[in-house]
């Protein structure tokens, strides 16, 4: 168990000094920086028409009111940072760009864990804080609007949801990518991964039943942006809760099984 613990200490450790080192190269260059962060925020305020059309029509979207989709959508937005900022660029250009060039072989000796350099050693800072500021003034009008009640517990809970929905996020593109061991040409597996949130833009309340309950199973598409909101909003079913804290966990391991399974039969593409 102090294995264990110390293991933790030493990669968020590890984590720290990767956000530390990419928050001081992407301030270097401030124009760049900047360029990249208004133009994150013009996205997400794209994203926030949806909700403005609805808030315009005053009429309610599958069910749902204005102030619900405009949390929904804050919601995914947040999860989308997450995602992007920490494992968007390791998963869909790092991995790729390494397993096509052989320079993986000089990554496998290294004294960490392969799968946590090659998704987390790249923190994408613009990006992040145009969805989270975008994201969090989504989710503090809504709730401003609603009445909810907001205690420590749901807050919490909502917090823990959250979470789950980028780690399933990050675990479904994950297993995506891993068929680039198979495929010299990647860059059509990285669009369908690019895609996956793409699904999320809106409450997955507009979704016929069946194929809503098809991405929320497999693949668990629809787990990335909508359960933290459903569950302030008391949509959550107690099975649909158990669900979202599960899969996550499932394609975890699903995912590390494939990965050493390919890391075993990888041969390097200098030969």
């Amino acid at each position: 168990m102090k294995g264990f613990f110390r293991a933790i200490a030493k990669y968020m450790k590890l984590e720290w000094m990767f956000i530390r080192m990419n928050l001081r190269t992407q301030t270097t260059y401030r124009m760049n920086f900047f360029f990249g962060f208004f133009l994150n925020v013009v996205w997400v305020i794209g994203k926030a028409l949806y909700a403005a059309v609805a808030y315009a029509l005053d009429v309610p979207l599958a069910g749902l009111t204005a102030d619900e989709v405009l949390l929904f959508i804050g919601s995914g937005t947040i999860v989308q940072a997450i995602y992007t900022a920490f494992a968007l660029v390791g998963l869909q250009t790092m991995l790729p760009n390494a397993v096509r060039s052989g320079s993986l072989d000089l990554l496998l000796v290294k004294p960490v864990s392969l799968q946590f350099y090659m998704s987390l050693c790249y923190v994408e800072f613009p990006t992040m804080l145009g969805d989270l500021l975008g994201g969090a003034g989504m989710i503090a009008v809504a709730l401003s609007r609603m009445t909810l009640t907001v205690t420590a517990g749901r807050v919490l809970m909502y917090l823990l949801f959250l979470t789950t929905s980028a780690v399933t996020m990050y675990c479904v593109t994950f297993l995506i990518q891993l068929l680039v061991f198979r495929h010299i040409q990647t860059s059509g597996i990285s669009q369908i991964s690019g895609e996956l949130g793409e699904i999320n833009r809106l409450p997955m309340h507009i979704y016929p039943r069946r194929i809503r309950t098809m991405l929320l199973i497999f693949p668990p598409i629809l787990l990335f942006s909508n359960i933290a909101s459903m569950y302030l909003v008391g949509q959550l079913s107690p099975l649909l809760g158990i669900w979202a804290v599960l899969a996550p966990a499932m394609l975890f391991t699903l995912g590390r099984i494939l990965w050493k399974r390919e890391l075993r039969h990888y041969s390097s593409a200098n030969g």
